[in-house]
């Protein structure tokens, strides 16, 4: 955690943040290295984003006294996080930039003061050596050329709420880390909450507090880097509704293709054709990811090959599958979703000429059946378990802790009470013992008996 210090030198860690851990973070997972745009669509979007956010003016912004506990979000994944225990807790409130939060955070004071900072973020971005970061800046431009006058607007933010805490569902995006640092210079104290499975790309810990899914995220964070962060595992309030449906099939009949989006569309047709001249009887639904655009390729697909087509855009994950016993998809965490419902996760590569490095680790601690490019072990596989299926439910306890305990289902009360206790500055430690395995974390989970 860092020290308190002047805003010249948080600004100089915002950079720090920018260079070594967002940039580098964005440059080796999202693809953007190979971006090479001007500069100039970097300032056409940031003015765009500005003119944007002069609807802000209108708006009736409550004030931030009216909470004891804020709770940050800015993407539905964010959002079905922390939902749970904001209806749990009183005198808690949303805060985000979108308009559907108890507070909407103003996103013109940000742009407005982020002007004048236009020399800094030039500068920085002329001094960058690493070309492959430089073109980060460049297809980030507005983004990096904002966060400054959002860390700001932040301070100001803070300035007024004592004796609240802030609950941050994101360690790695950099708006949430911008958020994070504000509060922190203002002496609130910020709560992280895991969203989704940990790669080995993402920061270490920087948070007062943090709640875990379980011992597989501790085991990477403690990999990445020391931290002076108390880790509380609590299992993941969004699946509490989950564990009332688990898949109690004994036979296979519904099978699901979730291609990623840069999963090529040749491939996966192949490979549903395959499935369907092997198991004719098998139903098979195909959900791309959310944010894939080739959705009226998929539609022609589907058409073509009689496959039902899952609107991943507005159907969720765990009502996709409800309605499945196997699913098969690569690097994703909806294979972790499957497992809890006691659905078949099945691991393959649809791309021939890319090589995945087992990001979340689910090839490695045998959470996934291994199919990787091979059509039989496909065959061999399916054949061996269709009339068979196996109980898969067993394997999430590394990622869910409160799995098989009286907390199963009930993460979200015990987020909430946790919360309440770091509000009050008085956590009851009754229920937890700590995790000894790991010197590097201070990391707390519950006790056998509970």
């Amino acid at each position: 955690m860092r020290k308190k210090s002047s805003i010249g030198n948080s600004m100089n860690y915002i950079f720090f943040l920018l260079r070594n851990e967002d940039l580098n973070f964005l440059s080796q997972i999202s693809g953007t290295k190979n971006y090479n745009y001007p500069i100039i669509r970097g300032i056409i979007v940031f003015f765009g984003g500005f003119i944007k956010s002069l609807k802000d003016m209108r708006l009736k912004i409550n004030h931030p006294n009216k909470y004891t506990i804020f709770l940050y979000w800015n993407s539905i994944n964010n959002k079905s996080v922390i939902d749970p225990i904001s209806n749990i807790i009183d005198n808690s409130g949303t805060i985000s930039f979108k308009n559907k939060a108890d507070i909407k955070l103003f996103g013109f004071g940000a742009y407005f003061i982020s002007l004048l900072y236009f020399p800094i973020v030039l500068y920085q971005y002329f001094n960058e050596k690493n070309s492959g970061l430089r073109n980060v800046y460049k297809y980030r431009f507005a983004y990096v050329w904002r966060s400054f006058g959002l860390y700001i607007y932040l301070r100001s933010f803070f300035s007024s709420c004592k004796n609240k805490v802030l609950v941050i569902p994101n360690d790695h995006e950099f708006k949430a880390r911008i958020i994070r640092l504000a509060a922190f210079e203002k002496k609130v104290p910020t709560v992280y909450i895991q969203h989704a499975s940990i790669s080995p790309y993402f920061p270490p810990l920087d948070f007062e507090y943090a709640f875990l899914d379980g011992e597989d995220a501790l085991e990477k964070y403690s990999k990445i880097g020391n931290s002076d962060t108390i880790v509380f595992l609590t299992g993941n309030a969004k699946y509490d509704d989950w564990f009332s449906v688990i898949n109690r099939s004994t036979i296979i009949t519904n099978l699901g293709i979730c291609p990623g989006i840069i999963d090529g569309v040749a491939e996966v047709q192949t490979l549903i054709i395959f499935i369907k001249s092997k198991f004719p009887n098998i139903k098979l639904f195909l959900r791309p990811h959310p944010s894939d655009k080739r959705i009226e390729i998929w539609k022609t697909i589907t058409g073509d090959l009689n496959v039902e087509m899952n609107d991943s855009v507005h159907c969720s994950s765990f009502d996709f599958l409800k309605s499945t016993d196997a699913i098969i998809a690569c690097e994703s965490n909806i294979h972790l979703e499957a497992a809890i419902l006691n659905v078949i996760p099945i691991y393959y590569n649809f791309q021939e000429t890319v090589i995945y490095n087992d990001v979340y680790g689910f090839l490695k601690k045998r959470l996934v059946y291994d199919c990787q490019k091979s059509f039989e072990l496909i065959n061999i596989l399916l054949d061996e378990i269709l009339n068979s299926k196996p109980d898969v439910s067993h394997k999430i306890k590394p990622y869910i802790d409160t799995a098989s305990t009286k907390y199963q289902g009930c993460s979200a009360s015990l987020m909430a009470k946790l919360v309440v206790e770091i509000q009050n500055k008085k956590i009851d430690f009754s229920i937890w013992e700590k995790c000894r395995e790991y010197h590097n974390i201070r990391a707390y989970k519950l006790r056998i008996e509970v």
